[in-house]
C-alpha cells in the first residue's frame, strides 16, 4: 500500500518503547506459563517416582526378599550376589531419577520466580511510559526545508514525507525522500605510485550525479537508506560491476556508509532529518580509495575524462567551423 504524503508529523515519543515493552511482557508471560506447567508436570512425575522409590526400599528390607532371591538363584552364592546387586542398581537408578526430577522442579520454579519479577517491572515500566507518552512532538516539513536552505547537497522543496500507518502493532513507518544536487567527491588515500601527481593532480575529484535519496524510519527505530537515479545513464559499473551512482555502494541502491552509518541512522531514528542530510553530504563528498567498494573510483574518473575529451573535441570542431565560415 503506498504511503500517505504528509506535511507535519506528530509523534508520541514513547509509543515504540511501549510496544517493545509490551512484546517483551508477552514473551515473559509465555515463559512464566511454560515454567508453571513444566513444574506442575515434574511434581506429578516426582510423586510417581517417590512411590517407586518407597516400594523398592520396602521390598529391599522385606525378609521375604532374601528368600525369593535365594530361591531364584537356586542356592548359588554368586547368583544371590548378582541378583542383590541388580536390586541395588535398580534402587539407585530410581533414586537418581528422583533427584533429577527434583532438580528440574527447582529450576522451573526459579524460572517462574524470575519471570514474575520481570513481569512486575515491565508492567510498571509500561504504566510510566504511557503517562509520559501523553504529550506529543510535532515535526514540520516546511521547517525542515527552511533549515536546509544553505545545504550544498539538498535541492530546496524536494523533501517529501510519506507515512505508512499501523504496520507493526500500531507503529508507523516513515519515508523521507529528497533530491540532491550534482556534486564532487574528493578521493582520499591514493596510491601515488599508481596515480602520480603529474597525471592526476594534487587533489583528485570525481563527479557524483544528482540522485534521489530515500531515508526510511522503520518501527522500533531501525532505518534504511537507498539511492535512486534521476537519470539511469548516470550509473557506473562500480563494486562487483553493478550500476552505482557513488563508489561506496554495494548494489544499485544500497550505500555502504562505514563510519557514517551510526550518525546517519541515529539522526533518522531521532527524526532529525536536517542533521541526517548534513552527515549524508559529508559521506557523498568523499571516497576512500583503499575501501573494497571505494577502490572503483577510477571508473568515475575515467568517464569524467571521456566527457571532458568529448567536450574539448566539440569545442575544437566548433572553432574550426567558425574559422572556415
Amino acid at each position: 500500500m503506498p504511503g500517505k504524503l504528509i506535511k507535519t508529523l506528530e509523534v508520541h515519543p514513547y509509543t515504540e518503547a511501549i510496544a517493545q515493552a509490551s512484546d517483551t511482557l508477552c514473551t515473559q508471560e509465555s515463559i512464566a506459563e511454560r515454567a508453571y506447567n513444566d513444574a506442575r508436570r515434574y511434581r506429578i512425575e516426582l510423586a510417581k517416582t517417590r512411590r517407586q522409590v518407597k516400594a523398592a526400599r520396602l521390598h529391599k528390607k522385606n525378609p521375604a526378599t532374601s528368600w525369593v532371591i535365594a530361591k531364584l538363584a537356586g542356592g548359588d552364592k554368586y547368583g544371590v550376589e548378582g541378583l542383590e546387586a541388580t536390586l541395588r542398581r535398580t534402587l539407585d537408578t530410581i533414586e537418581d531419577a528422583e533427584q533429577h526430577v527434583m532438580n528440574r522442579i527447582a529450576r522451573e520454579e526459579e524460572n517462574l520466580t524470575n519471570s514474575k519479577q520481570k513481569i512486575f517491572h515491565l508492567r510498571n515500566q509500561i504504566d510510566r511510559l504511557e503517562i509520559k507518552n501523553r504529550n506529543s512532538t510535532i515535526y514540520s516539513l516546511d521547517i525542515w526545508d527552511h533549515n536546509l536552505r544553505n545545504s550544498e547537497l539538498y535541492i530546496p522543496g524536494s523533501l517529501k514525507i510519506r507515512e505508512f500507518e499501523n504496520e507493526y502493532n500500531n507503529a508507523s513507518r516513515y519515508k523521507f525522500s529528497i533530491k540532491t544536487k550534482a556534486t564532487r567527491a574528493l578521493v582520499n588515500n591514493l596510491d601515488r605510485e599508481r596515480y602520480p601527481i603529474e597525471e592526476f593532480g594534487e587533489e583528485v575529484f570525481i563527479n557524483i550525479p544528482e540522485m534521489y535519496v530515500d531515508m526510511t524510519r522503520l518501527p522500533y527505530g531501525s532505518t534504511e537508506v537507498r539511492f535512486r537515479a534521476v537519470n539511469s545513464t548516470d550509473r557506473i559499473a562500480g563494486y562487483v560491476s553493478r550500476g552505482q551512482l557513488h563508489p561506496h555502494q554495494t548494489n544499485i541502491t544500497r550505500p555502504c556508509f562505514g563510519d557514517f552509518d551510526a550518525p546517519i541512522a541515529e539522526a533518522i531514528t531521532e527524526l532529525d532529518i536536517p542533521l541526517a542530510i548534513t552527515v549524508l553530504e559529508l559521506f557523498i563528498k568523499q571516497v576512500d580509495s583503499q575501501d573494497g567498494a571505494g577502490c572503483h573510483w577510477k571508473r568515475w574518473w575515467d568517464r569524467d575524462r571521456q566527457t571532458r575529451s568529448a567536450a574539448e573535441f566539440n569545442r575544437q570542431l566548433e572553432d574550426s567551423e567558425q574559422q572556415a565560415g
